[in-house]
């Protein structure tokens, strides 16, 4: 956490904890083998998202952003977050997203590819099937 992530009452901004959902996002799915060129045939456009503020969080701190797949549905999958800080040693914030599948070509949601789905049951054994 930055000195800058603070707002006026001294505790973190509530639209950073939307950009640490954003970090793990992206480095979840490029875990799974989400193509995040240029080029990719489909891209992963987010549909919603949704915060809960537990705690406060206060300079100076490190936070934990945890995000795993909750639900797996044909095009679109919804994560879950957790933001715990460490001199709490408690959860501060949860949150979750909805994540569709877009094809590029047509700007319509297409189906999450299996190699993309086994992936997630590897890491997220847990996520409901909604297919």
């Amino acid at each position: 956490m930055l000195w800058g992530d603070l707002d006026v009452i001294g505790h973190v901004n509530n639209t950073r904890y939307f950009a640490w959902f954003e970090e793990a996002r992206l480095a979840y799915l490029r875990m799974i083998g989400v193509d995040m060129s240029s080029e990719a045939l489909q891209k992963p456009v987010l549909a919603s998202t949704t915060a809960d503020f537990l705690r406060p969080v206060f300079w100076p701190d490190t936070v934990r952003v945890e995000g795993k797949t909750a639900r797996l549905g044909r095009t679109s999958l919804t994560m879950d977050y957790r933001v715990t800080s460490t001199s709490q040693q408690a959860i501060v914030a949860t949150g979750s997203a909805v994540v569709v599948l877009v094809a590029t070509s047509t700007n319509r949601p297409a189906p999450i590819p299996d190699v993309m789905r086994d992936a997630i049951r590897r890491i997220d054994p847990d996520a409901r099937d909604t297919l």
